[in-house]
């Protein structure tokens, strides 16, 4: 929440920079909300969600040091929150689950869900994400909205990129399901299939 005597974003960073607990304060306010949507997306319910708020602001103050402002900070403080949340999952057994290696195969393939997500609500948006089991969720969320590459996120979970593939084409799958149980089936009867390694700027789901 900004109000109009909070100073510039310069200041904040280089009060927290200094330990300076009103700026670390400011900043909290500043960003909890933005900082909030990402974290419910990579949890199964809004308790979670602030447990991995809690634990991405403490790195973003500890290591804020490290912010280049050569860059975006949003885009910094982003990267930050969503290890901070990929952390939690991984430290709680959750990322182990359901993760599986095979590679994609046109059975696989999940049929008509391009843009469907996108004529929701954001709460229910974030609600059918949070139904996915969390392997599933967190390559989808990489993938999908951070717009990491299979390459990317193989790196980042210490998997390989047919792994991502395989797992992203089963969320999908999943998703669906769930539109479907939820919506009905006609839902997405008029939807077509993304190209899943076409462009990103297009519709997202």
């Amino acid at each position: 929440m900004n109000t109009r005597n909070d100073p510039p974003l310069e200041e904040l960073i280089e009060g927290c920079r200094r330990g300076d607990r009103f700026a670390q304060n400011l900043l909290y306010r500043k960003y909890y909300s933005y900082v909030l949507s990402i974290c419910l997306r990579y949890s199964c319910n809004s308790a979670e969600a602030k447990e991995i708020l809690n634990d991405g602001f403490f790195n973003v103050l500890t290591k804020i040091d490290k912010y280049n402002a050569a860059f975006p900070f949003l885009s910094w403080l982003r990267k930050v929150i969503v290890h901070a949340a990929i952390d939690y999952n991984r430290k709680y057994g959750k990322f182990s689950q359901n993760l599986e290696g095979d590679e994609p195969t046109e059975s696989m393939m999940p049929a008509g869900l391009n843009g469907a997500l996108e004529k929701l609500s954001y709460e229910e948006a974030i609600a059918f994400i949070q139904k996915l089991p969390p392997a599933y969720c967190i390559i989808f969320n990489l993938y999908v909205m951070e717009e990491y590459t299979h390459q990317e996120i193989a790196e980042l979970l210490g998997i390989n990129p047919g792994t991502s593939r395989s797992n992203l084409h089963k969320a999908r799958i999943k998703l669906r399901q769930i539109l479907e149980q939820e919506k009905g089936n006609g839902y997405l009867d008029h939807e077509t299939t993304k190209d899943e390694e076409g462009s990103k700027h297009g519709s997202t789901f």
